[in-house]
């Protein structure tokens, strides 16, 4: 009878041992598989750690070109980038509003090569100074600095056009003459008349003097054309919009 039950009894330890070793195989698996994928994602973020951190994924230069009134130092701390910051975060469309923030500004954009930051400008047109700043096409101002004062020699003086809106319309119009005739220019004044409030006053270097409106500003382009056919003594010219012609006459 003992010999009957003995039998079953070992059978069924034997079945437990093989679940529980089995059970133990399987758990092992899945540690080990857990351990693999682990040390996977510990390898994957410390190689991305080393590349972030070497220089082939870092600015090692900057350049600005097309800048005529901001300097590139000026630039480039507007937009607060410096050498070996990340070049893969570094986006325009991210920085529009950084540079935007100044007047000479029309837009910009970035261009990657070989670690090297290069950085485009489009800037708004200088058509004038006064005693401390540049006047812009779209009548905003800029500081006169040691990297701009160059236009100082291209563009007229400015007296008076200090309300916005007579500033904005004198930008536009002085905006529309070729850089030759701007550089012919030597002052522009504002001058109150009984039916303008803003008749342009403008003195040339070669001594003559222009009377003209805002519309009218337009035809001194041609005053290469004309200037020769004016008569020694008529040092006076009047700029007609209407007609869209220009008559000279001795100045009273």
């Amino acid at each position: 009878m003992s010999e009957y039950n003995t039998q079953p009894v070992k059978t069924v330890s034997e079945g437990l041992k093989r679940k529980r070793k089995k059970k133990r195989r399987s758990a092992f698996k899945k540690w080990f598989a857990r351990f693999l994928l682990l040390s996977f994602l510990i390898g994957i973020i410390f190689g991305l750690y080393k590349l972030d951190q070497s220089t082939l994924f870092r600015v090692s230069a900057i350049t600005v070109s097309n800048n005529h009134v901001m300097s590139d130092h000026e630039i480039i701390d507007a937009l607060d980038i410096e050498i070996n910051d990340r070049l893969w975060l570094i986006y325009d469309w991210f920085n529009k509003d950084k540079l935007h923030a100044f007047a000479s500004i029309e837009d910009f954009s970035f261009k990657k090569q070989d670690n090297v930051l290069m950085i485009s400008v489009s800037e708004v047109a200088v058509v004038g100074f006064d005693q401390e700043q540049l006047w812009l096409e779209n009548g905003a101002h800029s500081p006169i600095t040691s990297f701009n004062e160059h236009y100082l020699q291209k563009v007229p003086m400015v007296s008076g056009f200090n309300e916005e809106e007579l500033s904005k319309r004198l930008g536009e119009s002085l905006a529309l003459l070729q850089p030759e005739i701007l550089m012919i220019i030597s002052n522009v004044h504002q001058v109150e008349t009984s039916y303008d409030q803003a008749q342009l006053w403008l003195l040339l270097h070669d001594q003559k003097q222009v009377f003209s409106d805002f519309r009218s500003l337009e035809l001194l382009n041609n005053y290469p054309l004309f200037v020769d056919q004016i008569a020694p003594e008529n040092d006076c010219i009047y700029l007609d919009y209407a007609s869209r012609s220009a008559r000279s006459s001795p100045c009273e």
